[in-house]
């Protein structure tokens, strides 16, 4: 999932973060929210300008704004006017929600806008436009508080907010039964693990959705929002009982977010599937793939068979030495290595440093037959035999075996049965 960083918070990063809402309706009960709220173990607070009795006052929204900003100190806050179309407590003329936010965008008063998709894609490019330029960030969302739409219709929905250039897309629906629920984070999951452009925040409102304030973290919804001093939604749960229930879950849940300060180092002999495999697991953990021999051809601006055959192999293994140390920086990444950068002791150490190795294996017999038609393997060229082949893994084995964190077999499995299996062994 890609990270949106608002003032010093990261949305989609690790757990899902805290927002509450102010929803008092003059100038001194929101600025007595803020006060409370202020001291909450929270992260970010929205400002629910629809509950404000001066809506149409742009001036005194910015003065409130100025007020909440100072008491919350760094606390980023979002400002929503939430319309009564969609659950919210505002009766006001589209000219008059634009100007609103032109005004708070244009003098960059807070970190994100909450704009509605309903008002249409010619009024959000608008606001979108201004708001990216002052730094602000966007949420364009959509509610629904009698229904929860097929799932078709709700991946659309997103999609169409991504495609609008929200940073944030925000969908909230009711559920009508608990298989209304388990639809909305399966849609959630599928935004995470096949559209994942932006962070997003999905919620199952009401009783029966409290689930989906909680489990952000398993599906992929970065953000949740508690009660404050009073709810602000159907089914929100205090900030307490919330800190425990994502604690909980923190504890137990095993994600690819292990991988945000470490790699997955795969190494094996030619041929065991390392290509293939870093590519697979790209895909199911959302990690980018750096392959050493194309980091080398990239920075030597040539091929490896012509490395070997100009400068020989010694000055090649001295590539991947540096190639590793040049790659020490890099986080949450997969790094498919080449068969024989085990052979240097100090490589092993600092492979270690880097994150977790994994070997992948595979027969003589069954290397033979996946490279036996390739050109490009010079310790193999002059030698494509499987006893060649067999000789050359045993003298490696020692290294392999001394390097690795987690030993996947891959004869006779496909690409997803050895990417499940790595996974279940980190």
């Amino acid at each position: 999932m890609k990270k949106v960083k608002v003032g010093n918070i990261i949305l989609g990063d690790k757990m899902p973060k805290i927002c509450t809402s102010l929803i008092g309706k003059t100038r001194e009960e929101i600025k007595n929210e803020s006060e409370k709220i202020s001291l909450m173990d929270i992260d970010i607070v929205e400002w629910r300008c629809d509950f404000f009795e001066n809506i149409l006052d742009i001036e005194k929204i910015c003065e409130t704004i100025k007020e909440i900003k100072l008491i919350l100190n760094d606390k980023p806050l979002i400002f929503t006017i939430r319309s009564k179309e969609e659950g919210g407590e505002a009766l006001i003329n589209e000219l008059d929600y634009m100007n609103i936010y032109k005004k708070i965008c244009g003098e960059k008063l807070v970190d994100i806008i909450d704009v509605e998709l309903r008002i249409g894609d010619k009024n959000i490019n608008k606001l979108v436009s201004l708001a990216h330029d002052n730094d602000v960030k966007v949420i364009i969302s959509k509610h629904d508080f009698e229904k929860t739409p097929d799932k078709e219709k709700m991946i659309e929905d997103l999609l169409e907010m991504q495609k609008l250039k929200a940073d944030i897309p925000k969908l909230a629906v009711m559920p009508n039964s608990y298989l209304d629920v388990i639809k909305l984070l399966e849609v959630t999951a599928i935004m995470n693990e096949k559209y994942s452009d932006t962070p997003i925040i999905t919620i199952s409102m009401g009783e029966k959705g409290m689930i989906s304030r909680i489990s952000g973290q398993v599906f992929g919804s970065c953000l949740t929002f508690a009660s404050g001093s009073k709810s602000s939604a159907p089914g929100q749960i205090s900030v307490d009982d919330l800190h425990t229930s994502m604690n909980m879950i923190n504890k137990y849940y095993k994600n690819n977010n292990i991988f945000e300060d470490l790699n997955i180092m795969l190494i094996g002999f030619m041929g065991t599937g390392k290509t293939s495999v870093s590519t697979k697991l790209s895909e199911l953990l959302n990690m980018k793939i750096i392959d050493t021999d194309e980091y080398i051809e990239s920075k030597e601006n040539m091929k490896i068979d012509k490395i070997f055959s100009l400068y020989g192999e010694e000055y090649f293994r001295q590539c991947e030495k540096n190639a590793l140390i040049e790659l020490s920086k890099e986080k949450n990444t997969i790094i498919s290595c080449g068969g024989g950068i085990i052979l240097k002791d100090e490589n092993i150490q600092i492979m270690k440093q880097q994150g977790i190795i994994i070997l992948l294996t595979a027969s003589a017999k069954n290397i033979y037959k996946r490279v036996k038609d390739s050109t490009t393997r010079p310790l193999l060229n002059n030698n494509m035999t499987i006893e060649h082949i067999d000789k050359l893994m045993e003298s490696r084995k020692e290294k392999y075996l001394k390097a690795a964190d987690i030993i996947i077999n891959t004869d006779n499995k496909t690409i997803e049965e050895i990417c499940n299996e790595i996974i279940e062994k980190i």
